[in-house]
């Protein structure tokens, strides 16, 4: 918990040197991702083998679009998938969501362990 707890700290200072101006901000897809990947890692035991965010987004008969989540993480690498809820929920989707912005996408993935992520889609 204090390593998740000092890697929230670390982060609140980082975004006070930059700019408060984000609507119009564009950045890189592995900075989006780092983010997902540091938001969901406040909401993970401090050890553990892989976690993942899997999105499906599905179109709605009314034109509309509706995303459904799943944040699962195994503490080994036989160990089976449990479920878990991230600090923030919302925020890794939006991350993705940016990141696949005007691209026909039905499901998305952020895999990551301590040592290395990937990022795929449908």
């Amino acid at each position: 918990m204090l390593n998740s707890f000092m890697n929230t700290l670390k982060r609140l200072f980082d975004q006070t040197d930059k700019p408060s101006v984000q609507d119009d901000a564009v950045y890189s897809d592995d900075q989006l991702l780092a983010w997902a990947q540091g938001c969901m890692l406040e909401g993970l035991p401090d050890e553990f083998y892989e976690a993942r965010l899997d999105c499906e987004r599905m179109l709605l008969a009314n034109g509309q679009t509706e995303v459904s989540v799943r944040h699962t993480f195994r503490l080994t690498s036989t160990s089976e998938p449990e479920r878990f809820t991230p600090a923030d929920d919302l925020y890794p989707v939006q991350c993705v969501e940016k990141i696949l912005k005007d691209k026909n996408w039905h499901k998305a993935a952020l895999v990551f362990s301590p040592t290395k992520a990937s990022f795929g889609w449908e």
